[in-house]
């Protein structure tokens, strides 16, 4: 063989190993992402899924949705017989949708959340919300809408698995304001679709961080001592301990370091491996990072008015969506967890 031709034939043989290897690399990663993938429905009843399309395209822009390898997310369109929810019936309060709208541009949050509130007439808060104590409501707050009849759990449960979905988000036809968390998270057409968001954050455990609870709302979902062990696995319904956003302790009243606050609440604050060693989680012996950092403890309100009193923690002072719809932030300590919940992971 001479030499041109032996070189050919060595070309070729590489060539070959490298396209080999190449198709390798791209089945071991095809593989990977099938592995990881998952798939959240939006299923709505609205005649064009105008809301629903818009609320697939808020998921795919924000962190950490949009960065999950394998996340996809589909809209499907149905009867309103077929979802089979039952709305819920009209009330005086029905004009609540429009106080509560005020919360988007954090008016409400405010008015009903600023420290000063302590030193107020416990009825302005009270006049905030709708009824949410006695009467024809049950004790539920109006602005909880959801879908959980049996209709709509065998029709649900039916297109997930013929759909292999994880998970599910319902957009229902109705003007009013309001949705919940649930095994199926539900907003109505006549809200923001950051609220979508915001009610799956509560479906894979996350925790409201507002302060507009009033005090009845703050006893059905802060209770404390006998009452905790009602908290769902999920972190839907009652809190604290399972939310993975807000930690519940009171504090001690002095501690001699960042170290000392770790070696006494580790256990209880869902957040602390990714604490950074070097963030200060004290301000003059009291618990509370001094300064705006990327993880670390701040004091809460969101149960601040509650009958029993209970301290609350989270582990930023910039405000995220669990705490009002005028941002879509979700602090990044919480991203693994997401990602996790939803079996996925994060590609950055």
């Amino acid at each position: 063989m001479d030499a041109q031709k032996f070189t050919r034939e060595v070309m070729s043989r590489f060539a070959r190993m490298v396209l080999f290897t190449v198709l390798c690399s791209v089945a071991v990663n095809l593989v990977a992402t099938l592995a990881n993938a998952t798939t959240l429905l939006i299923v709505t009843d609205q005649a064009r899924a105008r809301k629903a399309r818009e609320v697939a395209a808020l998921f795919r822009v924000t962190k950490p949705y949009s960065l999950m390898s394998g996340l996809k997310i589909k809209v499907i369109q149905t009867s309103s017989a077929k979802l089979g929810c039952s709305k819920a019936a009209p009330s005086a309060v029905d004009t609540f949708a429009t106080t509560v709208q005020l919360a988007d541009s954090d008016r409400l949050l405010q008015q009903s959340e600023s420290r000063e509130r302590r030193s107020r007439p416990h009825s302005e808060f009270m006049n905030a919300l709708p009824p949410s104590c006695g009467g024809d409501n049950g004790g539920v707050p109006t602005r909880l809408i959801s879908c959980e009849t049996p209709t709509t759990k065998a029709f649900i449960g039916a297109l997930k698995k013929s759909e292999k979905a994880s998970y599910v988000e319902i957009v229902l036809t109705d003007s009013r304001y309001g949705g919940s968390g649930g095994e199926y998270p539900v907003i109505t057409t006549g809200s923001p679709a950051a609220m979508a968001i915001h009610e799956l954050m509560h479906r894979l455990g996350f925790a409201d961080e507002y302060g507009y609870y009033n005090a009845c709302e703050a006893d059905i979902y802060c209770p404390a001592g006998a009452n905790d062990d009602i908290i769902s696995p999920s972190g839907y319904g009652a809190l604290p301990t399972t939310a993975f956003n807000i930690a519940a302790f009171q504090s001690l009243p002095s501690y001699p370091s960042s170290a000392a606050v770790l070696s006494s609440h580790a256990n209880l604050i869902p957040w602390a491996t990714d604490i950074d060693p070097q963030t200060a989680l004290t301000t003059n012996g009291k618990l509370g990072s001094p300064r705006k950092v990327a993880t670390g403890i701040y004091r809460a309100i969101v149960c601040d008015l509650a009958t029993v009193k209970m301290e609350t923690w989270q582990s930023t002072s910039s405000s995220t969506i669990m705490r009002t719809l005028a941002t879509t932030y979700i602090p990044e300590a919480y991203w693994h967890v997401i990602a996790k919940s939803l079996g996925t992971t994060i590609s950055k």
